[in-house]
């Protein structure tokens, strides 16, 4: 039988108080040492939590996978993720946890968005967004100890400061994942065209340049579309009628010859082939350029 993964307002509490502060912060060694240090995994419906962890030596379990902490993170785990952890006893960290409808109101066309609330965020003490963050979690720790009039303003001043420095943080990581991707579209259909003029006189089918490349017939049709503008064999059709120009009008190669050398073994189809793409048949188009 499956195993449920207990909801909890915060671990080990199944039924939420009331509190009037806009979140709750608390030290990590403060429920994890009634726990012998192991907070087992568990979700929140309601919550969204951001961890700070100094230690190494931390291990972490994220939705599925098991992550060892080498240095100070701070760690943003939306409502519904499963998360657990097994803390040495001199851990040092904390954790702020504020109810997800506070994070939304606060940032409702991001958080809405999906940029933040479908995902957990790691983030390393050497990112560029590290110190904003760290900033608003110092805020948050030291005013969370002081009750006066702008106790919940403060508060939520800086957890609006910290939604936004792992904001921006996550917004840069898609950017960088996205010209990531770019540049590896861009080379492959570099990689392409450098098969096409080095093959072009071959009688290579689609299938055979998708396999020189690694992928699927299917892939290269979907990226020479999106990158080329045309399928692969129109882009080689391209290629060689520009190879058919230059032939007419600088050699004195024949038809046949010129239609042999491009990989057409039918001439009377490289001639039909010629017209549909150029407007006429080869023999003209080389008069009409002797003249």
């Amino acid at each position: 039988m499956t195993e449920l993964v207990p909801i909890y307002a915060l671990y080990g509490e199944y039924l939420e108080e009331h509190h009037e502060d806009v979140l709750h912060f608390e030290a990590i060694r403060d429920r994890s040492a009634k726990y012998n240090w192991s907070i087992l995994p568990h979700k929140h419906d309601m919550l969204w939590q951001f961890f700070y962890l100094q230690n190494a030596g931390i291990r972490m379990y994220l939705d599925g996978w098991e992550h060892m902490i080498t240095e100070p993170v701070l760690v943003s785990v939306p409502p519904l993720f499963v998360h657990g952890f097994q803390f040495p006893d001199d851990v040092i960290g904390g954790v702020i946890s504020v109810r997800a409808s506070v994070v939304s109101q606060m940032l409702p066309d991001l958080v809405g968005g999906g940029n933040l609330s479908d995902r957990i965020v790691i983030m390393s003490q050497n990112t560029p967004d590290f110190k904003a963050c760290m900033n608003a979690y110092d805020t948050i720790k030291t005013g969370f100890k002081v009750y006066d009039q702008l106790r919940n303003i403060s508060l939520e001043t800086n957890l609006k400061a910290l939604s936004l420095a792992v904001l921006r943080h996550e917004q840069r990581n898609i950017q960088v994942d996205s010209a990531h991707r770019k540049v590896q579209e861009d080379d492959l259909l570099r990689r392409f065209c450098d098969l096409i003029e080095n093959n072009y006189t071959a009688n290579w089918s689609s299938a055979d340049y998708a396999r020189a490349l690694g992928i699927s017939t299917v892939q290269l049709n979907r990226k020479s579309a999106a990158g080329l503008g045309v399928s692969p064999q129109r882009f080689l059709t391209k290629r060689r009628i520009l190879e058919a120009k230059r032939l007419l009008k600088f050699t004195q190669l024949s038809i046949t010859e010129i239609s042999q050398r491009l990989g057409y073994a039918d001439p009377s189809y490289y001639c039909r082939l010629f017209k549909k793409h150029v407007g006429q048949t080869p023999s003209h188009f080389r008069q009409a350029h002797e003249s």
